[in-house]
């Protein structure tokens, strides 16, 4: 068994303070209200994707506009709370993140509602540049796998009433103004040196999101003597504070961050932190390559997402989660993988996963599909390897491999399905050639096919009527 530990606690604080509500509504409630005087907000569906949000913080900033995130079809009563103060109303996205039905309730009690939507998140960033009109900064991201970069850029995105510009990674998404001064946001696995390249930008990044963020604070916040600390994984609180702190910086914080850039500052504690400054270090032991029962923090993250309230045929107890090192795209080792599969094929997956990091396979992430509201598309365009999510086989009541917990998809961006002449995900339509070398495609007889096939599991790669390259699956 491998343990390490990691600090999840800021320590020797100036001062403290605590911005949070019951949920992620009542929370940026409350930071509207510190907000103050506004007469504008932005809608962010965020029980989805932040897909469309992620470009919000600068339009936020333009127009000292709170952003308030809602379902897609209901405003929650802390959401209408904060939206009752202004007259203006931004909607970022399509019906299909915000609906219709939102938009007419909107325009029923008086708003002015102006909706902002392409055909896709790339699009919708394009649109909220257009709106935004003339800026000295423009902040280049990529639009399917960097989420984390777009939000560790938020405050200042707000602060310069600047577009956050969402790309491929590799493609510029609109076209580059004279004047203009451009940021790449993370390093050249996501946003590829041909895109910096082609806005003439600086990069700003590091090994991983934490690193890249405290990047970003010593480019724009060297000076600050106050921080918002949001949790670095659930990103929600980072976009909806990004006004608020647009003159301080928001600092990720999670179990893998050094918080050495917080000694000495003012702290703000925005939402569900895993931090506390009153306490001394505390060390976080984690067991890797174990089988572990499920405890109740898991559970709640899978709840009503990966693990939904009528799930059939398979139970918590069914599970077990499995804490995994791996070798990242950025040749790192990474202490941060998590898979949840079902108990028969655990003690596999951790010998499977333990071969992988001896042999520095690369893996880009291994994430919960919680994290991406349990959206699997979403969880493939971000490359993410992951196992366990409840579905059940179209037009049948019988639980998938993967509703069961016995398959692991791995880096799918570059392991594509491919079934009926159609790419899955489409933007991995270039990687179906499976004679290009790439880092982290699967190969037959490679490190990753042996691992798993040497045990057993099945490889998509090699089914005749269709293809998945990226699935893995045991044969019970």
């Amino acid at each position: 068994m491998l343990t390490s530990t990691s600090m999840a606690y800021i320590t020797e604080a100036a001062t403290t303070e605590t911005i949070r509500g019951k949920d992620r509504y009542d929370t940026a409630f409350k930071i509207s209200e510190k907000v103050g005087s506004y007469n504008t907000v932005i809608l962010v569906n965020s029980t989805s994707s932040l897909a469309d949000g992620l470009s919000a913080s600068g339009l936020s900033g333009a127009k000292n506009a709170p952003i308030i995130p809602v379902r897609k079809d209901d405003i929650p009563e802390q959401s209408l709370k904060a939206i009752s103060s202004a007259s203006n109303v931004y909607i970022i996205g399509g019906d299909a993140a915000i609906s219709k039905k939102v938009e007419a309730s909107l325009i029923a009690s008086g708003k002015v509602v102006n909706r902002i939507e392409g055909s896709n998140r790339i699009e919708t960033s394009q649109k909220v540049a257009d709106l935004i009109g003339s800026y000295s900064k423009g902040f280049i991201v990529n639009g399917f796998k960097g989420e984390a970069d777009a939000m560790s850029i938020s405050s200042v995105a707000a602060r310069e009433g600047a577009p956050i510009i969402l790309t491929d990674g590799d493609n510029p998404s609109i076209e580059k103004k004279n004047g203009v001064e451009y940021y790449v946001i993370g390093g050249s696995t996501v946003a590829s040196n041909k895109l910096q390249a082609a806005y003439s930008a600086k990069r700003l990044a590091g090994n991983d999101r934490y690193k890249t963020n405290r990047a970003i604070l010593n480019k724009f916040y060297p000076n600050s003597k106050k921080l918002y600390c949001a949790n670095g994984t659930a990103l929600i609180d980072a976009l909806t504070v990004s006004l608020l702190a647009k003159d301080n910086g928001i600092a990720f914080v999670g179990n893998n961050s050094d918080n050495s850039i917080l000694k000495g500052k003012d702290i703000v504690n925005v939402g569900k932190v895993e931090t506390e400054t009153n306490k001394p270090n505390k060390p976080i032991t984690v067991e890797y390559f174990k089988p572990l029962i499920l405890d109740q923090s898991t559970k709640n993250k899978m709840k009503g997402l990966s693990m939904p309230d009528n799930a059939i045929g398979i139970k918590y107890d069914d599970l077990r989660r499995v804490n995994v090192k791996y070798w990242g795209f950025d040749n790192k080792a990474h202490t941060d993988g998590v898979l949840i599969v079902n108990k028969s094929v655990a003690n596999d997956v951790c010998s499977i996963f333990n071969d992988l990091y001896k042999a520095k396979y690369p893996i880009e992430k291994i994430r919960m599909i919680d994290e991406y509201k349990a959206d699997d598309e979403s969880s493939m365009k971000d490359n993410n390897t992951s196992s366990f999510c409840y579905r059940l086989i179209a037009g049948t009541k019988v639980l998938s491999k993967h509703g069961k917990g016995v398959a692991i998809d791995i880096n799918p961006l570059y392991n594509p399905q491919v079934k009926n002449g159609k790419v899955y995900p489409s933007i991995s339509k270039p990687y179906a050639d499976r004679s290009k070398n790439v880092k982290g495609m699967i190969k037959k007889g490679d490190a990753c096919y042996k691992a798993f096939t040497s045990r057993g599991w099945k490889w998509g790669g090699n089914w005749k009527n269709s293809k998945d390259y990226q699935h893995f699956e045991k044969i019970q």
